[in-house]
Order: C-alpha cells, then structure tokens, then sequence
C-alpha cells in the first residue's frame, strides 16, 4: 500500500551542524573545513545519491554531478565545501531539506526514476540545485518497506565562479510547498499507474478528502459503483466524474495517452520491461490499457508496424514475432562485451601449479575416482589467462569441487577470489564453498558509488549466470573491463531457456568457447602488429584503416553556442568567446579545402554544410557584441578578437570596399585601444567537446587499471597544456594527487626562426602525486628530456620524483630544487614530439590539422595494449577525411583533416534519417496536444465522448511460444535451446552467422509473398520439384530457396489476369510457358549479385588471358561505386566476407588509379 508523507525543514547552523547533517542524509563520511572536525556516517545505508541540476548549469557543477555519480564521498565533500564556503553568519540557513516518501510497491530503478522527474520538474526548472538521496529503508519489526528521499536543496543559485552572492528569497514562497506536495502526489499515481500498480496517493489529510479508503490506481469495482450512486452512471466514468479518485483516474489516463500519440515507440519500451521478444497481441494490450478512443488506437497501431524501430524475427502460425531494433543493439553490444573481454589476457598461472592442485584433488576424491576427464578440463578451461572465462555446470558434475580448487590454484599465485551471485542464496551457496561471496546488486552498487577492493589481482566468479539479465550483464562487463579483474561465468544447463534471463548467459557462452577464445585472441594481436608492419611500410592510409574498422577512431560533434541564452545571463565573456570559437571552426573546416587530398564531391558537401551553421553564429554573436559594447569591451582584447571581423560579421551584406570601410568607422566608434596586440588569436577551445570526451575515457580507463600507464597525447603546446589542466583536476578530485599544491616557476626552451634561443617561463602548481615531464637532459641529475615520473614529495623549494621504469623494476627517485632546474612540466599529457621511442600500456591521442604521417606513426605505435585517437567533426567532416589527412606526407606542411566517402554516405543518411525522425516527432506532439486539449475541454464541458470497449488480439506469452519452438516444423530451433543435455561439439554460431540465420528466414517469408503459396505449399512444392520424400534423411543438404523460386511456375495470386495471360515460348513450342517471376530482392542484393557475376566472368576471362586494361578498369569501377552502398557491404560482411574484402581493395585500386591520372595531368 503506497504511503505519502512531504514536508520542508531548514537545515540552519543556529541548530545543527549542516556538515552533519549532509553526511547523514547521504551517508558518507565528510570533514567540515571551517573546524576540521568529521561526521562519519558510512554505516548509513542509502541506496543512491545524485546532484540535480538546472538545466543552463556552468561548467564546474556539471563536472561536480558527474565526480558525485563517480565517486559519492568526494563529490559531496565538494560540494558541502562550497556551499558551507559561501555562508558567512553563524546561524545562516545552508540547505532546505524536502523530505518525502516513495511508493514501497515500486522498485528501485522506478523510483529512482521517479524522484528524478518530480526533481527536475519541480525544482531544477525553478533554478533550484538539489542534492538527492535515496533511502531504502525497512522496518525491523514489521519488515515494511519504507523508501523515501532527502532531497537537499541549495538556497543559492549557480554562478559561473560557484554560488550566487545573494540568495533567491522567492523560493521561501509558502505556496510553493503546498504546490510540491500537490505534484509529488499527481508524479507519484502517474508512475504508480505507468507501472500497473493499484495503490493511489494524495497530498490532501482524509478529511479534506471526503473519503476513507486509500486512492487506487484503477478503476475498480469500488469507485464504478461509486459513481453510479452519485452521477447514475455506472458505465465507465463517462462524461462526467464526480470521485476523486475518478477524476484523477483520468487526468493520468490523459497524461499516458497524450505520451503514447507524442511517441508511440514508447509501447515498446513498456514491452520490453517484461520480455524481449513480443506478437502484435502485446503491442495491442499496452495500447488498449492507456487508450479508449478506437481511431487512435489504429492510428497507434498502423505508427507501430511501420516504425524503423520494429524488427521481424518469425512468422509462426500464430503469428509473427517481432522485437525491436534496440533491444538487438543491446544483445550485440553485450556480444561485444564479452569478445572484449574473452580477448583480454591476464591473471595467469603457472602449469606447475596446475599440475600441483589436480594431483591434489585426485587424491581427495579417490574414492569416487578422482577429478572426472569433464572436471579437469573445466577446470583447465578456468584458470587460463583470459579475463573472461564461461563454464556450464549442470546438476551433480562437480562445479564446487573445480571452483575449489581453481580458488586454491589462484591464491596460489597471488590472486585473491571473489564469489557473485543473483541472489542472496546463491551466494551463500558459494560463501559455504569457501569462496567469500556478494550478490551481483550489491557489488554493482559498490562499484557505481566508487566502492570496491577489487583490482587487476582480483578473480570474480559469478554463479547461476543464467538468472542475470542482459543489462545487468552489460554493467558487470563493463566494470570488469574498467576494474580489470578476471570474471569467470558460471551457469546451470537448466536455466538455459530462451523465455528466461539466462538467454544473455547463452549469448555470451557463444563466443567464450575455448575454440573460438583461442582464434579471436590471435586475430586481436594480429591486427594491430599488421598495422605496425603498414605504418613501417609507408602504407600509413592502410594502417589507420585497422583502427577504423575496430572503433578506435572518435569523432565527436562540437555543440553549437546558443547566443540568445548567453546574452540572456548577460555573459559577456562567454559572448566573445562565442564570436572566438565560430571563427576557429570555420578555420578548422577550411584548411582542409586548402589542403592537398583529394575530396570527393560528397565528403566537399559535407565540408560546406560544416561551414554553414557557424558563419550564422558569427554573425549573431557580433550583433549581440555590438548590442553590448560596453560590457564586452574588456573582454574582447582579453581573448584577442579582432574587432575589424566583428565589424565585418555585421557588413557583410555590402561590398568589400564599402565593408571595410563601415567596418572601421564601426570600431572607431566602440573605442577599443588594440595598441600594443601582437596578433588576433580568438582565444578560445574549437575542440572543447573533443577533449572532453578523451580525458573521460582516459580517465576511466585509469580508474579501471590505476597500475598501468596512460597517457595523453596532443601536438600543440596550448593542446597539451589544455589537457594537462583537466586531467590534473580529475586526478585532484578523485584523491590520486594530494589537494595541497606548490607553486613553481618551470621554464621551457625554444628557438627562434632565426636559431635563438627563446625562454619562456610560467607559474605551475604542483602536487604530490602529479606526473612530472623533464624537458631538458641533465647528466648530473640523470634526467633527460621526455623522461617522466611520479612526484613522492613536493615542498616550497624543491621536487623528489619517482622516475618511471620498465615494467617488473622500481625507478629511481631524483631530488631537485625548481630554481637550480625549471625545466619541467605536469606529465599526464605529454606532446607528440617528445613521445618518440616511449613505451605505455595505453594511448589517448587528440588529433588536429598539424598531424602527417610521421606523427601518425609515432602516436598509433607507443601502446602495448590500446590506443585511441579523437578529432573533432568539425575539423574532420568523415572517416574518409581523417584517414587521407593523417595519412598525407611530412613534407605537405598544409594542415588536414580525414574520413571516408563510404562513411560520408552513412552520415548523410543518419542525418536525412534523424530530419525525418524528428518532423514525425513534431507532427505526432502537435497531434497529441490538440487531441489531448479537445479532450480535456470536452471533459471539463461535461461532453466527453463514449466509445465502444477495443477488442484485443488473442496472443501466445513468450513462455508459451518458447515451448511451441522445440517442436516447430517450420524452422527448428538451434539445439542448444531448451535443452539440460550437454552440449554439441559442433562450433557454436557467431552473432554474424546467427543475424544471417535471420536473414535467410526472411528471405524464406518474402518467397513465400511472391509465390502467393503457404509454408506448407511451398514445402510440397519444393518436394516435388526436386523429388525429395517426406520420409527422405533431412540431413541432407537440399535445394535453397533461390533454386526453388526459380522454378516455381504456379501464377502469383497477386498478378492480374491479363498478367497471367502473358508467356513466353522456349524453342519454339508454345505448349513450354513460364511466367515472368517477380524479382522480390532489394537492389542492393541485386546489385551484389549482378557484380560477383561479373567478376567470375572476368576472374575466368583473365586465367585465359582475354582481358584488357579496359575491362580491368571497367570492373574497379564497379567494384568503386558498389563499396559505397552501406547495405550492399554489410550484406556482403554476412554472406560472403571474401567478397567484400576483394572489392574494398578493387576500390581502393581505382581511386589510386584516378589519383595517377589527375598528378599526370597536372604535371603536363
């Protein structure tokens, strides 16, 4: 039964301490600054704690949000830091804690959901930072659950700098209370109803109420005859409501169905709740339970079946199957996951130790035998050095006994184990076989808060793996990879059923075969030392093409400044540096209109529609300049923007000589004394994005595996010293580099373009902790330039540095006084230049327009492991550009960018794609609010009209229709599905081979459209054609279905009878008719089969000596033009591999043979 309790108290100095009073509500330890004093309230349990933010939130509070998702006790320790720093009375009002219960009958995610959007609803939108804590509270005694949340309001508003100097005095409205505790209770039924629970809340005491039993969710016989009594209408509520409970029935009805017409795709997010497949009868019940009117339902329906997001997997007798495209990128992405993962080597053992611990066991179960041949093999299996093991233990095998002593075999060797499980007793289970166990939840949990003892050295073992769900697969996954622990999967052949949770096991068993681990590991190392080997041979387009193909190359878009919102807070300062980072851009983009690389017409378009939109924003951000010259004089000169284009962004409708000469009438007017400005550098980040995205992922790449070294790459100077700044900040917050910093004064050595040389010197804080670059060789100090370590200790006058040394050794420690040798500087990312002949475990690498092929080769070949480079779009519009930029020689000085014409496609297409989406998004929003509005108007003039009850589709569960799998005749279901016998030894398909399996099956119902037969027909059909007998081997291998359409004769239904009249006569005789066939193909599948058909031709005609150059070049050009269509490639990635790979490379031929051609002619 869901409760409601909502009420506000200050958390004022004058009575409490505040520091405590956060640390309590959100269970953690924290240190008031003021007095140093600590409140420790680990112990607390508090299931969640998230900061919420307005949405025009600055920079640092952002960065605050995420270290408080990353790391809870630092971020709210930064946060109280602030917040108390900004109060200055002694009995000052710090916070303001709304405090209100959640519904028990909801779960944790629900209700997390839940607070978030009242949260941001209702306090965010007014400008209110709030800090959210979740309690998941139960009572001893009775065992109620009594969820409920802290939410921490700051009476201060954000600034860019940190707080506002004032408080906001209209947030202290008393209206505004009794307006929270009104929507917490209308959020509260809306997701008790989206949720399908019957409990009601209201904010209102019973007697205001007028009524003595709790509000439900439903229309319930109770309220019907309610109703009936009062308005003599016992037919479903309709026109009019006189009940609470009834009116409030429908304002939520009318709040979910003006949700389902603005995005119907939003029933199948409800689907997927409970099942990831689903029939067009589960699309009708979710429907049906939020809509009454018949016309929309159908509308609703007709949106549904022609949703990109839907997917086919089966026609069945029943019915066809569908689920949706997301929910296969999550199955896929899970696939991944695990081949990552199952790649990754590590926590090896020795085979002495091996040998040692099975002999042991022998000996223990002697009586029964010893280790059985399965048991040893398992447990080989096990201990192998791979980051991701699976084993299927069924009933009575002997699972305990190998996880046993694959525990003993690595303690051994200096690894410490760790049990997880899905449940409580589970865990137990492996907690009695010795193995100190946690459930799943609660070691996801730990991890997300930043709670965890688990490293590198760490074996986890996860039991009944078939019980945990795709997502929670994907976050143990990925926390497996960040922590780099090893994680051995184990499950029960009796929870492999396709209906339950362990189809994810089943996913991740498929490409964990030690077979299959063994081929993939090799392919891994083999790609990147072949990319090596091409960046050795020159062949550097080749080599970047590698880490193309395999993900490590990351575009990212750079967000468009929104001038109006900037003007709106009146920062100026922002303002400028708008006008700054439209210039650069537009900069970015052309250079590589200026380059030397040949573009294609498709990758210039895409060039110019980069140009395009930030020109528009020049333009507006000189005019709101203009508008507010005053304010933004200072900073103009500040961030050294040139006044003459700002001018000029506002002439330039007139003609060159008439602009220039407004132009300079216009700064002559705004009175800004340049004098004594070097150079207009428009100060600014045009890859701020960019570089956000690198120091994430480099960042949690080093949580992940603190013991290995990553480093940070860029070119430039101020790029480095950009990333330096940033990282050194996360490593600050996260307590990796000591908060007490010492400023020194560091020099850096350059020359002149005259040979002289040039000293520049800075002020720099350092830490203990910080990585430290030497920049100069000292032969005393034995240091030389490009050396890196780690600072152990750090005083006012002087360093001591760790140096970093070959894995396995300890460096040596180096002492120095800043003032005797300056030349130093922060080493989490170090330039380019400096990185030749060095050696890290993992690369991050920030791409610009300066790189060659020589940078490239030194930035993609100093890891062991991983490397990623990150450019930003703006400055490498596709893969196509990115690759023929980076690839271009040293001595073409002309800065570029790289990416592809195949991926230009791509992106065109998403882009055309997303512009569809996002007018249908449009038009269904404005669809729902007018029938949404007419509705309510109708209602509230008491004319609300009846409809007749929609009819829902009869439809099989999906453990119904899994059980119907087993014996389908139509198409039989992979063996190992719903089966406890072991399993085949035949090579489990991989994910391709299954979509393929798919596909085929598709191919099958698009035949059967085209003949016009049934699966039956088609089948005898096929029998006869080719003579085969119902009781002939099935096992042997048949006609395909192609075979089969080809000499299908019998008239399609669909054809017309003139149609049918039309034949053709072979040799002659005109008793031998056929019909012309209808081609069901996509072209895209014609047009591969046309060209490998071409190709045989050819490939025969070359052995014979027949061909000509001509003919050759004919067929690259084909090959050219079909490596271009997106679907054509991946149809060939699935059916034919040897296909694709042979016409990329005919491809690329011809484009070298153009480039020949166009060099010749310029030469002549």
């Amino acid at each position: 039964m869901a409760l409601y309790h909502a009420h506000i108290k200050v958390l004022s100095r004058s009575d409490r301490n505040t520091v405590a009073a956060l640390a309590y509500r959100s269970g953690t330890q924290l240190t008031e600054e003021r007095t140093g004093e600590g409140f420790n309230f680990r112990n607390k349990s508090v299931e969640h704690v998230e900061l919420l933010l307005p949405e025009t939130s600055p920079q640092w509070a952002k960065d605050l949000q995420n270290l408080i998702e990353k790391n809870r006790e630092k971020g709210v320790q930064k946060l109280s830091n602030i917040v108390e720093s900004a109060e200055k009375r002694i009995d000052a009002q710090v916070y303001k804690d709304f405090e209100f219960s959640l519904p028990a009958e909801l779960t944790v995610e629900q209700n997390k959901a839940l607070l978030r959007e009242f949260i941001q609803d209702q306090f965010c939108k007014r400008g209110i930072t709030v800090l959210a804590n979740f309690h998941n509270d139960c009572d001893v005694e009775t065992g109620q659950k009594k969820p409920h949340c802290h939410a921490i309001l700051l009476t201060r508003e954000l600034a860019p700098d940190g707080l506002s100097k004032q408080k906001n005095r209209e947030w202290n409205q008393t209206s505004l209370l009794g307006e929270w505790r009104e929507q917490l209770a209308a959020y509260t039924n809306f997701h008790l109803q989206l949720h399908g629970y019957q409990a009601r809340v209201d904010h209102r005491s019973y007697a205001e109420q007028g009524i003595e039993i709790e509000p439900q969710p439903k229309l319930s016989r109770s309220v019907q005859e309610m109703e009936g009594r009062i308005g003599h209408n016992a037919q479903g509520l309709k026109p009019e409501q006189y009940t609470d409970k009834a009116k409030d029935y429908q304002h939520i009805k009318l709040k979910n169905l003006y949700r389902i017409m603005k995005n119907p795709e939003v029933v199948f997010d409800i689907i997927h709740k409970s099942q990831a497949t689903f029939m067009e009868g589960d699309i009708d019940k979710v429907l049906a339970r939020y809509i009454d009117d018949p016309e929309v339902f159908r509308a609703c329906q007709a949106k549904l079946k022609t949703s990109a997001e839907l997917r086919l997997l089966r026609e069945t007798e029943q019915g066809a199957v569908f689920t949706t495209k997301s929910m296969i990128k999550r199955e896929l992405s899970l696939i991944d996951l695990a081949q990552s993962l199952s790649q990754t080597e590590g926590n090896k053992v020795s085979d002495q130790s091996i040998q040692n611990h099975v002999a042991l066991y022998d000996k223990k179960y002697e009586k029964s035998g010893g280790l059985s041949s399965d048991q040893k093999r398992a447990l080989e299996h096990l201990v192998q050095d791979k980051k991701l093991v699976a084993i299927v233990g069924y009933a009575g095998t002997g699972k305990s006994s190998i996880l046993s002593c694959a525990q003993d075999i690595w303690q051994e060797n200096g690894y410490a184990v760790y049990g997880l499980a899905p449940t409580g007793k589970a865990a137990q289970n492996l907690q009695n076989d010795g193995i100190s166990s946690i459930t799943l939840h609660k070691f996801l949990r730990q991890y997300h808060q930043g709670r965890n003892q688990f490293k590198s050295k760490s074996v986890l073992i996860l039991d009944e793996a078939g019980m945990v769900d795709i997502t929670r697969f994907e976050e143990l996954f990925d926390a497996s990879q960040k922590l780099g622990v090893k994680l051995v999967t184990v499950g029960d052949g009796k929870q492999l059923q396709p209906i339950e949770a362990g189809a994810a096991f089943r996913l991740v068993t498929k490409e964990t075969g030690v077979a299959t681990l063994e081929t993939v590991i090799r392919q891994k190392q083999a790609w990147m030392k072949e990319a090596t080997r091409n960046f050795g041979r020159g062949d550097t387009e080749k080599a970047i093409g590698s880490y193309l193909e395999k993900g490590r190359v990351i575009l990212i878009d750079e967000s468009i400044p929104d001038i109006q919102q900037l003007v709106a807070i009146k920062d100026y300062a922002g303002l400028v540096e708008a006008f700054n980072i439209a210039v650069r851009s537009q900069r970015l983009a052309g250079w590589t209109f200026r380059s030397d690389i040949e573009l294609t017409p498709s990758e210039r378009q895409i060039g110019g529609q980069k140009i395009g939109p930030w020109k528009g924003v020049e333009k507006e951000a000189g005019e709101a300049i203009a508008n507010n010259i005053e304010h933004c004089r200072p900073h103009i000169l500040a961030y050294k923007t040139d006044p003459y284009r700002i001018a000029e962004s506002l002439t330039s409708d007139l003609d060159p000589a008439q602009q220039k000469l407004y132009a300079a009438r216009m700064v002559h007017g705004w009175n800004i004394d340049s004098r004594g400005m070097q150079a207009w550098e428009f100060t600014c980040n045009p890859r701020q994005a960019t570089m956000e995205a690198l120091i994430k992922d480099w960042y949690q790449s080093i949580q992940a595996e603190p013991h290995k070294n990553h480093v940070l790459m860029a070119y430039t100077l101020n790029e480095t010293e950009m990333l330096n700044k940033q990282a050194r900040a996360l490593r600050l917050q996260d307590g990796a580099i000591d908060k007490q910093s010492f400023t020194h004064q560091i020099t850096r050595i350059d020359t002149d373009d005259f040979g002289d040389e040039v000293r520049t010197h800075k002020q720099r804080q350092f830490s203990k902790g910080d990585r430290l670059l030497f920049m100069k060789n000292d032969h005393g100090l034995g240091v030389r330039n490009g050396m890196v370590g780690t600072i152990e200790e750090i005083n006012k006058t002087t360093l001591k540095v760790r140096l970093d040394a070959k894995e396995g050794e300890e460096g040596k420690i180096v002492s120095f006084a800043s003032k005797l040798y300056p030349y130093v500087d922060l080493g989490w990312a170090i330039n380019l230049n400096k990185q030749q002949g060095a050696t890290n475990h993992k690369s991050f690498i920030l791409a610009s327009n300066h790189f060659h092929s020589n940078l490239t080769y030194v930035a993609l070949t100093r890891h062991t492991e991983e490397a990623s480079i990150y450019g930003t779009s703006q400055e490498f519009w596709t893969e196509s550009v990115f690759a023929k930029q980076l690839a271009k020689g040293q001595e073409k000085l002309s800065s570029l960018d790289y990416i592809d014409s195949d991926q230009a496609l791509k992106l065109a297409r998403q882009e055309s794609s997303i512009i569809t989406e996002a007018l249908e998004g449009v038009s269904n929003q404005l669809k729902a609010i007018h029938y949404t509005a007419k509705r309510s108007f109708t209602r509230w003039l008491g004319k609300e009209p009846t409809f007749e009850k929609i009819k829902v589709r009869e439809t099989l569960t999906e453990a119904q229709r899994a059980h119907r799998l087993q014996d389908d005749s139509q198409i039989p279901l992979n063996s190992s599905l719903g089966t406890s016998e072991p399993p085949s030894s035949e090579p489990a398909l991989s994910w391709k081979e299954m979509v393929a399996d798919l596909e085929k099956k598709d191919m099958e119902k698009r035949i059967l459209k085209s003949t016009g037969q049934t699966m039956e027909e088609y089948r005898a059909l096929k029998n006869e054609l080719y003579g085969i007998s119902s009781h002939q081997n099935t096992s042997s291998p048949g006609p395909s279905w192609r075979d089969v359409l080809d000499q299908l004769v019998q008239p399609q239904r669909s054809i017309s009878l003139s149609d049918q009249e039309a034949t053709i006569s072979l040799g002659g005789n005109s008793s031998e008719k056929v019909l012309d066939k209808m081609d069901y193909r996509p072209q895209f599948e014609k047009d591969v089969h046309n060209f490998t058909d071409r190709y045989n031709v050819y490939k025969k005609a070359e052995s014979e000596g027949h061909t000509t150059e001509q003919d050759t070049l004919t067929l690259k050009k084909e090959a050219m033009a079909l490596s271009k269509n997106e679907n054509a490639m991946w149809y060939l990635e699935v059916r034919n591999p040897e296909m694709g790979q042979e016409i990329q490379r005919l491809a690329k031929d011809y484009n070298r043979h153009q480039a020949l051609n166009r060099d010749s002619g310029l030469s002549r």
